[in-house]
């Protein structure tokens, strides 16, 4: 009994100590295209097309399946899309690319972290 205690308190304790993964980085000169990808993101969140469906439209869209990395980016992207309620599809691609070229790819501003 009291090892599964120490077991289920050790388990719960571990997601504490480890810190969020940051999103991913992109290459600085992929920000315009990253851009365009948050721009059409934004733009099917506001239609309400889920992020599954919106993922599947923009892999088609840029051809991105292939690519774990662009990927990965594709779907940060989607997700701070479908979050960002208040952003027009314009304003929500301009933070993006502000954060991608300032940032030199880190995204973490507008993405957020993944977990």
């Amino acid at each position: 009994m009291r090892r599964s205690l120490a077991v289920a308190a050790l388990a719960l304790a571990i997601p504490l100590a480890v810190p969020a993964a940051a999103a991913p980085k992109a290459d600085p000169r992929e920000c315009p295209g990253y851009t365009d990808v948050a721009l059409v993101a934004r733009a099917l969140a506001m239609d309400d097309i889920d992020a599954p469906r919106s993922a599947r439209i923009l892999a088609r869209i840029y051809d991105t399946q292939g690519d774990a990395r662009v990927e990965d980016i594709v779907r940060a992207i989607v997700a701070a899309a479908q979050r960002d309620k208040s952003a027009a599809a314009g304003e929500f691609a301009r933070r993006l690319a502000r954060a991608c070229v300032y940032g030199a790819g880190d995204m973490d501003a507008v993405l957020g972290t993944g977990a």
